[in-house]
């Protein structure tokens, strides 16, 4: 039967016109990938939400520290492509990582979307351009697309079509990325793991042993690869993984923040759509559609946990992932569904977006814009301004060591809690701990690997610490077994810009600390815990254990949070979240240490913090008990340790003076501000209990209405003779109390004092005073009732 040459020629148009129309897309998906993933801009230390572990990781790369070893987190020595950090020794890295890896990206996304309508070709690159806030959602995307495009082929039998050493080919090009995105983020992992297996599935189930093995082998040899291109010796590749677990196995409980119910409902909705989709498809064989649904269950399935366990602003890369996840499913389902597919998806991210980013019309189309202009002129930057990036990371270093401060330091030197960026600059010698940023030593292991550290001949000989707890956590968690070390093995040296300075003893001057058991019994949620009246700090271990239901809720999300009331002995009573793996690790629980000033007291003694002993603790879930055990193990230590008295003479903390140059104040009528709180302790409290120092911080003006601020504010103590002593405070910004007064004026009022009154003793009156042209006033209003001594 002869075809007509009308058909002929229709025909031939047609696929002339398929093969334009697909050659514009990939020409386009090409470029599009390389703006998305090639940081040809990429960002300078000091940019960014947290720029400290960016630069960090990448240091460590031009330090030679080996991942795994040397440095136990969640990214890899490839992080510089999800950062888009720059850094000169790890530029190479970045830029020919992140420009394979989009190459592989438009190659997967080009063989599942080559045959889809031009809409929504268009879509996914308008949602690639604009809306990738997290790389995580591209990290889970791609083995996604790997997995899809390989059941696309068994399914519609395109292996033999295409030529098995061609289908071969592609095989190892796909999966080769496979290898590099654990290098990038270790918890890509477990998304690449589950693509290998399912994949290897489908080709063994359809006979395919060889190919199969390819799907295995592949990742595993491009890995070790990407791994010794790094830098980075093969023999530790294992421990990169091993170091990184009990991060990401701790990290559901303790990194958890609560947020809207509505929002997991959302996704949980459209993600059960695409399952029961995709397995639906009545078209293929029930082994492959079944293996597709729980492809696609187990990607979207980690893009929740990624998303929803920190419920911020991360809820972003569940629902970026999500709209992805939807188009790409569309792909495999009638127009019809996949556009309602894509329709609630988008409800979905939209519904998701403008609860945390809020992306207006506008700011998509300028975040496309922005996608390729921003590649451009940096490619252009790169090429006719070579040395530009290195000049900028130089200028870019010496703003941060103008903030930070931080002097230079014979020896080598680490940073507690999260400041990298700052001692880098510097300049120092930068020695990390293993875990480098204190709210991730989540778990047992993480802190005894610091705190071996910090005992081991590679210690590093200064520290510049800081008690610098995050979401509302016990300070003393975080880091809470290396305490002791730093308290024996570390003197301190004075006051850095706010972080205390430790320099390590000499060996024959080191006087461990000893701990003995004070109590040890069972004790119950709620029930308040009274604990032993000693004159030395106690360190206790804490046993917390989850529920049946807490464990498989810390699986499928996060179970509920625990909070510890602490009542000290000056009737104070403060509440902070509990985190129960770190408090099994073990923590200084008395005094209540709340600040570094605090800190840099237990170095003197605890007669210093005697208002800050805790006398009772009570531990309880938030909500409902239905997740936790009901009982738990306590266990409480006497530490003992040699203290020096002399120390606060060290730290530079400011002093009380009598201030008989200005001769008697003159009592004002009025002035505008606050005493916000003195000693941890609110005005609305009524008794400030001092033993050493006095921390108190507030504002002042002298008129809110005409925005006047005084020369200096003092705090000034008066005794019951009557005797007036004041402290002079340092000006901090308050943009709360400009923002208030719609006074951008008073952006400056707020002050804030830290003074040494060890030479007072007595019952005082706090309040304020302020310089104005060499004359010294008094505030009438401010009048705390201030107890000082030991």
């Amino acid at each position: 039967m002869s075809i007509p040459a009308q058909g002929v020629a229709l025909s031939l148009r047609g696929r002339v016109k398929f093969i334009s129309s697909n050659l514009v897309f990939l020409i386009f998906l090409v470029l599009t990938a390389l703006a998305v993933f090639v940081p040809f801009s990429p960002a300078l230390p000091g940019e960014g939400l947290d720029p400290s572990w960016m630069l960090a990781m990448n240091q460590a790369i031009a330090q030679g520290l080996v991942i795994g070893s040397d440095i136990a987190f969640t990214f890899g020595p490839y992080a510089a492509i999800y950062t888009k950090a720059y850094h000169p020794a790890t530029d190479h890295l970045m830029i020919w990582g992140a420009m394979y890896l989009g190459l592989s990206f438009a190659l997967a996304v080009y063989r599942n979307f080559k045959n889809a309508s031009w809409t929504m070709q268009l879509a996914l690159l308008f949602v690639l351009g604009a809306f990738i806030y997290f790389p995580d959602a591209l990290l889970f995307f791609y083995p996604l697309l790997v997995g899809a495009s390989l059941y696309r082929s068994v399914a519609a039998d395109e292996i033999e079509k295409t030529g098995t050493r061609t289908f071969a080919a592609i095989v190892v090009a796909l999966f080769i990325p496979l290898g590099l995105l654990p290098l990038i983020k270790g918890s890509a992992l477990v998304a690449c793991i589950v693509i290998v297996l399912f994949s290897a599935f489908l080709l063994v189930k359809t006979g395919r042993r060889q190919l199969a093995a390819a799907c295995c082998l592949v990742p595993v040899v491009s890995m070790m690869a990407f791994w010794g291109v790094a830098g980075q010796p093969v023999a530790a590749l294992p421990r990169y993984f091993q170091s990184m677990l009990p991060i990401i196995s701790g990290y559901t409980e303790a990194m958890s923040l609560s947020g809207s119910a509505r929002e997991l409902l959302a996704y949980a909705a459209e993600a059960s759509a695409i399952v029961i989709l995709v397995f639906l498809r009545k078209d293929v064989p029930l082994f492959l559609r079944s293996t597709a649904a729980l492809m696609f269950s187990c990607v979207l399935f980690l893009a929740f946990k990624a998303g929803f366990v920190r419920h911020d602003g991360h809820a972003v890369i569940a629902s970026t992932t999500l709209f992805l996840v939807a188009m790409l499913a569309g792909t495999l389902l009638s127009r019809y569904k996949a556009l309602v597919l894509f329709l609630v998806a988008a409800a979905a991210w939209s519904y998701i977006d403008r609860a945390q980013i809020k992306t207006s019309p506008q700011t998509a189309f300028h975040n496309f814009k922005s996608t390729y202009l921003n590649a451009w002129t940096g490619m252009a930057s790169r090429i006719s301004v070579p040395g530009k990036l290195k000049e900028d990371y130089a200028r870019s270093l010496a703003e941060l060591n103008a903030r930070g401060m931080v002097p230079a330091l014979e020896g080598t030197v680490d940073i507690y809690s999260y400041d990298q960026a700052y001692l880098i600059a510097s300049g120092n010698k930068w020695n990390p701990r293993p875990v480098l940023q204190s709210y991730s030593v989540y778990a047992p292991a993480l802190a005894d690997k610091n705190k071996e550290h910090l005992v081991g001949p590679n210690r590093p000989d200064n520290i510049l610490f800081k008690v610098q707890p995050i979401d509302g956590r016990l300070p003393a968690l975080e880091e809470g077994p290396s305490w002791p070390v730093l308290i024996s093995d570390y003197e301190p040296s004075s006051f850095v810009n706010g972080y205390l300075l430790l320099k390590h003893r000499q060996p024959g001057s080191i006087t461990p600390a000893q701990s003995n058991s004070v109590l040890k019994r069972t004790a119950s949620l709620g029930e308040q815990l009274i604990l032993p009246a000693t004159n030395k700090a106690l360190y206790a271990k804490i046993n917390l254990q989850k529920s049946v239901l807490g464990s498989l809720s810390n699986t499928l999300l996060k179970p509920s949070q625990l909070e510890i009331r602490v009542t000290t002995a000056n009737g104070i009573e403060k509440k902070y979240r509990m985190i129960a793996s770190m408090a099994a690790a073990g923590f200084v629980l008395s005094p209540l240490v709340e600040s570094t000033e605090d800190f840099g007291l237990l170095y003197a003694g605890t007669n210093f913090l005697k208002g800050k002993a805790v006398a009772s603790i009570s531990i309880e879930p938030v909500g409902r008990n239905i997740f936790w055990r009901n009982s738990f193990e306590i266990e409480l230590f006497a530490l003992e340790y040699k203290a020096d008295e002399g120390v606060i003479g060290k730290y530079g903390f400011a002093q009380v003076e009598d201030r008989t140059g200005f001769g008697n104040p003159v009592l004002v009528e009025k002035c505008d501000g606050s005493i916000d709180s003195a000693n941890g302790v609110s005005p609305a409290q009524t008794v400030v209990s001092a033993a050493a120092l006095l921390n108190v911080n507030g504002w002042l003006a002298l008129s809110a209405d005409a925005a006047e601020l005084p020369d200096k504010t003092y705090l000034m103590l008066t005794s019951e003779q009557g005797t007036r002593y004041f402290v002079e405070t340092q000006q901090t910004e308050r943009p709360d109390v400009g923002a208030h007064f719609h006074k951008p004026q008073l952006n400056q009022s707020g002050y804030v004092a830290t003074a040494d009154v060890t030479k007072l003793a007595g019952d005082y009156t706090l309040g304020l005073a302020y310089e104005k042209g060499n004359s010294m006033f008094m505030c009438p209003q401010f009048k705390m009732k201030t107890h000082i001594g030991r």
